[in-house]
């Protein structure tokens, strides 16, 4: 993954609604949380995006490596929790997402 990945991932993140992470997913798409769930296809990434407003914000606080690092924060709860997204692509669009938490 490449500077262009973390690009592509970023659209995920930064809440720029569903057109914009339909442009850059590939219709193929796995999304694998970190719970162990997957997300197969587009329309089933984009709709776990589409979520209602519960308070919660994700924002990219950097790279590591070939990851893309994100916070978490959610209402009443301190702190932030940290995670990766690591993604793979093909053609200019994300074809494999993987969550990743540290514990």
């Amino acid at each position: 993954m490449d500077g262009g990945s973390h690009d592509l991932l970023a659209v995920l993140v930064e809440g720029f609604g569903p057109v914009a992470v339909r442009a850059v997913l590939h219709e193929d798409v796995v999304l694998h949380r970190a719970d162990g769930t997957r997300a197969v296809g587009r329309d089933a990434v984009v709709a776990m995006f589409e979520a209602p407003d519960d308070g919660v914000r994700y924002r990219v606080v950097g790279t590591r490596g070939p990851a893309l690092v994100v916070a978490l924060e959610a209402p009443g709860v301190p702190g932030v929790l940290h995670f990766a997204l690591h993604g793979i692509e093909a053609a200019g669009l994300l074809m494999e997402v993987r969550v990743e938490v540290r514990v």
